[in-house]
């Protein structure tokens, strides 16, 4: 999870500011881009988002502040309250890699990563 000084300096960036930086000193940073499909694309208004991150970044760090940008209803819909655990028809992509366990969570990302938030899958 990222400390509130990292995560101020992420939302902010979100609302499409600069994001800040220290005198004299340069924060290497990181785009990554995140793709709605179906529920998802409802609740973020828009199919895709591109974030600016630090390069120290994992996927929970995103995940973290995309909870805080979309509310506790877009968190239900990938995370099951009862076991913290992805709901199991939904799915999360990093560069076309399932990623199946929120243990792969803590996995850093790099400049042009490709999040997908993929709907339920149902067969017949």
């Amino acid at each position: 999870m990222l400390n509130g000084g990292i995560a101020g300096h992420i939302m902010e960036g979100l609302k499409g500011g600069a994001m800040p930086e220290k005198v004299g000193q340069h924060r290497a940073q990181i785009n990554v881009e995140v793709q709605f499909f179906g529920p998802f694309r409802q609740f973020s208004s828009q199919a895709c988002l591109t974030i600016t991150l630090p390069t120290t970044a994992t996927v929970s760090d995103l995940m973290e502040i995309l909870y805080a940008k979309y509310g506790v209803a877009f968190k239900n819909h990938i995370i099951e309250e009862n076991t913290g655990q992805f709901w199991s028809l939904m799915a999360i992509a990093l560069n076309g890699t399932i990623m199946s366990d929120v243990k792969a969570l803590n996995v850093h990302l790099r400049e042009g990563d490709k999040l997908l938030l993929l709907p339920p899958a149902l067969g017949g």
